[in-house]
C-alpha cells in the first residue's frame, strides 16, 4: 500500500487480504496503511464503497469508518468523502456507522458546524438527514451548535417524513427544553412559516408541548386545520397536552374547536372532566330540556265531559 498504489491494486490486495482470518488487531493494522491517508478523498471514497461490499461486521465497520474519519482528518478532506459515500448505496447500518465517525466527540463547535453545512448543503434522502442529525445530537452541545445545524437542516425542502425526524430527535435526553424552544423559533421562523402538517407533527410531540411558552404554543395551533387531524393525531395531541403548562393548553383552547371529536380524551382547564364525557353531558342534557320543553307545552288530557254540563237527571 504505497503512496503511487492504484485504487484498483489497493482493492485487489484488500480482496485477498480480507479473505484470511485476521484478528481484530491486524484488521485494524491493515486499516491503518489503506485508510490514514484521507489526502486523496477520491481515492479513500472508492476503497470505502469496495470495503463496505465485503460484507464486513459490526465491529469491522466501526473500525474502517473511526479510520476515516480520525483527529488527522481535516473537515474538508471528511466532507468530500462524505459527500462520495452519499453517492452510494449505502444500508442504514452504514449511513449511521459514517455519520458517528464524522460527528465524534474529537470535533470542535466550528468544525461541527462547518461539517454539518457541508453534508446538509446538498439534498439528502429522509434516511441520511435522521442519520446526519442522530450522529450530531447522541451528546450534548452548545446552543450555536444546535441553531446552525438546525438552520441548515430547515433551508432544504423537507417531507413530513424527514420532518418527524426532526421532531423525533427532538424528544432526545441530550437536548434540553431551552434547545427544543430554539428549534420550535427556527420552524415558526422560516421561509413560509409552519405548515399545518408540521404544526401538527410539533403538537404530539409532550417535549415540544413542554417546552414552548404561549406565545409559540398560538403560533403553532393557529395553523392546525382540525378537521384534517387524524383520530391518531388527535389522541396524540391530546396525550402530549397532559404535561404541558397551562399557557399552552388555553393556546390551544382557544385557537382550536376541541369539540370537533378527534381531542375526545383531552380535559380543559377549566373541567374537571374530559372532552368526550362533556360533550356526552352536554348532548344528554340538551335532549332532557328539549323533552321537558315538549311535555309542557303539550295539551291536557282528561279535560270536562261535552254537553250542557247540569246536574244529572233527578237532581
Amino acid at each position: 500500500f504505497t503512496s503511487d498504489a492504484s485504487t484498483e491494486e489497493i482493492t485487489a490486495a484488500l480482496d485477498t487480504i480480507l479473505e484470511a482470518d485476521l484478528s481484530t488487531e491486524q484488521f485494524s493494522a491493515v486499516m491503518d496503511a489503506v485508510l490514514a491517508d484521507t489526502s486523496d478523498t477520491e481515492q479513500v471514497s472508492e476503497v470505502l464503497v469496495s470495503l463496505l461490499s465485503s460484507n464486513l461486521s459490526g465491529e469491522e465497520l466501526t473500525i474502517v469508518m473511526d479510520t476515516v474519519f480520525s483527529a488527522e482528518a481535516s473537515v474538508e478532506e471528511m466532507g468530500a468523502i462524505v459527500e462520495n459515500m452519499l453517492d452510494s448505496d449505502l444500508s442504514s447500518a452504514e449511513l449511521e456507522a459514517v455519520f458517528t465517525a464524522a460527528f465524534d466527540g474529537d470535533l470542535s463547535d466550528a468544525e461541527t458546524i462547518s461539517l454539518a453545512e457541508d453534508v446538509l448543503s446538498q439534498p439528502v434522502s429522509t434516511e441520511e438527514l435522521t442519520a446526519v442529525i442522530t450522529a450530531i445530537f447522541d451528546e450534548v452541545v452548545s446552543d450555536e451548535v444546535l441553531a446552525s445545524t438546525f438552520t441548515a437542516v430547515l433551508e432544504q425542502p423537507l417531507t413530513q417524513e424527514a420532518f418527524t425526524a426532526v421532531v423525533n430527535v427532538l424528544e432526545s435526553d441530550t437536548i434540553s427544553s431551552d434547545q427544543v424552544s430554539q428549534v420550535v423559533d427556527l420552524v415558526i421562523s422560516q421561509d413560509g412559516g409552519v405548515s399545518a402538517d408540521q404544526a401538527t407533527e410539533l403538537a404530539t410531540s409532550p417535549k415540544v408541548l413542554e417546552s414552548i411558552d404561549g406565545s409559540q404554543a398560538t403560533e403553532v395551533f393557529d395553523v392546525i386545520v382540525v378537521s384534517e387531524v387524524t383520530a391518531e393525531d388527535g389522541l396524540a395531541i391530546s396525550q402530549a397536552l397532559v404535561d404541558a403548562p397551562t399557557e399552552v393548553k388555553e393556546a390551544f383552547e382557544e385557537e382550536l374547536n376541541i369539540f370537533e371529536g378527534v381531542f375526545d380524551i383531552y380535559v380543559p382547564t377549566d373541567s374537571g372532566i374530559n372532552v368526550g364525557v362533556r360533550r356526552t353531558f352536554v348532548a344528554v342534557t340538551a335532549i332532557a330540556t328539549t323533552l321537558t320543553t315538549a311535555a309542557g307545552a303539550a295539551p291536557l288530557s282528561g279535560g270536562s265531559s261535552g254537553g250542557s254540563g247540569g246536574s244529572p237527571a233527578g237532581g
